[in-house]
């Protein structure tokens, strides 16, 4: 049972001031009638009709009242033993608000108190309320989710009214809206797929009481898909890895999830031990959100219970939106994870090649460099960067150099060049260049990629063969 302090909104003073006024006017038919009855007794015998009229009047209007206000009241007594101590709470009137809803939350109605089951007995409350000489209003979340509103007054003595509201409705939105801010939330945040579907799971088991969360992405033929993102409260086994769908779900299924309808699956031994349904593993309960754009399924968002749970269709229109809302995300994310894995192969190629690999800009400035060609010149990848063509350059190359760039910026097409670079320590390599213009998004050459080739010990053995010749 869960408690939470007073309310102080608007709404909520408003209602504690309806509620006080039922009971107050619920309290004074009593006491009315109460008096009518004291009277009645005390009047001569030719007086009795009159006083009996009035009685049966005054017991009808509390009843009427009594039998007809929306709210569930419980006129009850507390019990005690010999010793005086209070061993329970005794029902006087309940009116048929109450049997109702205690009956909602418990299937039946619990004959031996006509109080809703909860983990601290009602009369201890009646106990607060009597030593402290006020009334007592709390929230309490009963079974199967439902939540009551509870207002405790003090009659006369032992005798008490509670007065009861269901609050299920106005309780679900509440948690319903939360799960969703969080979520909502927690898409802007992400980094990652994992960031993202971790801060699902986690809102999920808080809001919802799930155990696990997946995200599973369905390819063009749609009947191939992969887990790519999971969370679990406890390590339970998942559908993970490269699966059918047809395999996960049955035809028709199938179809409803492809028209974009939620899917709920319960598992149906009362406990499994192993993985009886493949969509299920170990899980009791699972629901399958489809996230379909074009007609085609592209993910399914599937929240799982390790018990058996009664999915409200509120629930799943709240997690039909959240998925929608993932959607854009979700494509976003995996994108930028590609494009990440790509550049890290792409850096992985350039960084362990045994070529010098820089890029430079149209004014000449070296904007990159791997770490090969910057060990050529004998600089570090920092100090390059720091440097143009024409500090590393030998002066007599760099009219051909000009040349060759102001071209290939020019025609657009590559070009191959030989000639000398000049080392930190000023001494002299041969190189061999191959570059190709770069563009932007509107095909404007914005600089060149070179390949940078190492051919000094070529250069000297021709070197060596030219002067033998002469000689």
């Amino acid at each position: 049972m869960e408690h939470k302090p007073d309310r102080n909104t608007n709404e909520a003073i408003s209602g504690d001031l309806k509620d006080r006024g039922r009971l107050e006017e619920l309290q004074k038919a009593n006491q009315e009638f109460k008096e009518a009855r004291l009277a009645a007794l005390n009047l001569m015998e030719e007086d009795a009709i009159v006083s009996e009229q009035a009685l049966r009047q005054s017991e009808a209007r509390y009843r009427f009242l009594f039998d007809n206000i929306n709210q569930g009241v419980q006129i009850c007594e507390l019990v005690r033993n010999e010793a005086g101590a209070v061993t329970g709470l005794q029902p006087i009137h309940v009116n048929p608000a109450w049997m109702n809803i205690t009956v909602r939350g418990q299937g039946t109605a619990n004959t031996a108190s006509l109080l809703p089951v909860q983990d601290q007995p009602w009369f201890r409350y009646c106990e607060q309320v009597k030593e402290n000489g006020a009334p007592a209003r709390f929230e309490a979340k009963m079974n199967e989710g439902q939540w009551l509103d509870v207002f405790i007054t003090q009659m006369e003595g032992d005798q008490f009214m509670i007065l009861l509201t269901d609050i299920t409705e106005r309780k679900r939105h509440d948690i319903n809206q939360s799960f969703l801010a969080y979520c909502s939330v927690a898409l802007l945040k992400a980094g990652s797929l994992k960031d993202m579907v971790d801060a699902i799971g986690e809102n999920a088991h808080a809001y919802l009481g799930a155990s696990a969360c997946t995200f599973l992405k369905v390819e063009d033929d749609q009947d191939t898909v992969q887990l790519i993102a999971g969370w679990e409260e406890v390590s339970q086994p998942l559908p993970a890895g490269i699966l059918q769908l047809s395999t996960l779900v049955n035809h028709n299924n199938l179809g409803q999830l492809s028209q974009a309808i939620p899917l709920i699956l319960q598992q149906t031994s009362t406990e499994p031990t192993v993985p009886k349904d493949p969509a299920l593993g170990l899980m009791r309960t699972a629901l399958y959100v489809p996230v379909v754009r074009d007609q085609q399924i592209r993910y399914i968002l599937c929240i799982y219970h390790t018990s058996p749970y009664h999915w409200f269709k509120d629930q799943v229109s709240l997690l039909t939106e959240l998925a929608g809302r993932a959607w854009n995300k979700l494509a976003r994310l995996e994108a930028e994870e590609k494009l990440k894995a790509s550049e890290e192969n792409y850096k992985a190629i350039v960084n362990q090649s045994v070529s010098g690999i820089f890029k430079l800009s149209l004014d000449g400035h070296v904007l990159f460099t791997n770490a090969y060609f910057a060990k050529m010149l004998g600089y570090s990848m920092e100090e390059l960067l720091r440097l143009t063509v024409k500090d590393i350059v030998h002066p007599d190359d760099l009219d051909k150099t000009f040349a060759g760039f102001n071209s290939m910026v020019g025609s657009g097409q590559p070009f191959e060049i030989e000639k000398r670079l000049k080392r930190k320590d000023q001494s002299v390599i041969w190189v061999t260049n191959y570059a190709a213009p770069l563009f932007d998004s509107q095909n404007q050459p914005i600089g060149a990629l070179v390949v940078s080739v190492d051919i000094s010990r070529h250069k000297a053995v021709e070197q060596q063969k030219d002067e033998f010749i002469s000689i």
